[in-house]
């Protein structure tokens, strides 16, 4: 059974956006009394069925509403964005399906590129979402600086991946925590911000002995926690 998305959706909002709707009714051609799943990306699924067919939405009739698998991590990527944006959105769609739950892209000094198309992005993340079948939407937060990340708080682990450290990601990292992890442009971070990042209580961690190109090596990460939390 295909998953629709619709943020609003709730028990006590059973109305089917009209984009979800058109698909619903006029592509899959479903009818009145038909099944339908749908999430609202904040991490539970609900069980439905057509009520009713309207111009534009559907009205459904929940009967059951069920959370998602709990997972015992939490993982927020702060990545330099591609100079190619294809490469971000690849990025987005391949960390969503596996499981991250926060991402920034943040400037550093060596960035290619320091802005995006946030919207198309957040589009192709709920594409991701619905095609793995999961029910939480990750946070895309707007573009921020580096000083601005390593200021962030309440992470319980907090990395900087650079090619310089002398200790894998692996040994450094412990499981069911939450996670920070810093990965940089094309040309490595600048020395600089390995010193500011550390002094903000952010580890240094390498990510093997290969040459990895941004997005490789953030979706290295993303795989690399889900594993070891599995």
């Amino acid at each position: 059974m295909d998953l629709f998305y619709d943020a609003d959706f709730s028990e006590s909002n059973p109305i089917l956006n009209e984009t979800e709707s058109h698909h619903l009714v006029k592509v899959l051609r479903a009818r009145v009394g038909d099944p339908v799943r749908i999430t609202n990306g904040k991490g539970d699924f609900f069980n439905a069925r057509i009520a009713e067919i309207n111009t534009g939405t559907c009205l459904l009739k929940v009967e059951r509403k069920y959370p998602e698998m709990h997972k015992k991590y939490r993982l927020h990527i702060a990545v330099a964005p591609t100079k190619s944006q294809d490469r971000m959105e690849w990025l987005l769609e391949k960390a969503t399906e596996i499981g991250i739950d926060e991402i920034t892209p943040v400037v550093c000094m060596h960035s290619e590129r320091r802005t995006l198309q946030m919207q198309r992005l957040n589009k192709i993340m709920v594409a991701a979402l619905k095609q793995s079948m999961k029910a939480t939407l990750p946070v895309l937060h707007p573009i921020s600086s580096f000083d601005e990340i390593i200021r962030t708080k309440g992470w319980e682990q907090k990395f900087i991946c650079t090619e310089g450290a002398g200790k894998h990601l692996k040994v450094v990292s412990s499981p069911s925590l939450k996670y920070l992890v810093l990965i940089g442009p094309e040309g490595d971070f600048h020395p600089d911000e390995v010193a500011r990042a550390k002094d903000s209580g952010f580890l240094d961690a390498n990510l093997g002995g290969n040459r990895l190109r941004t997005e490789t090596a953030a979706l290295q990460v993303v795989s690399y926690f889900s594993i070891l939390n599995a």
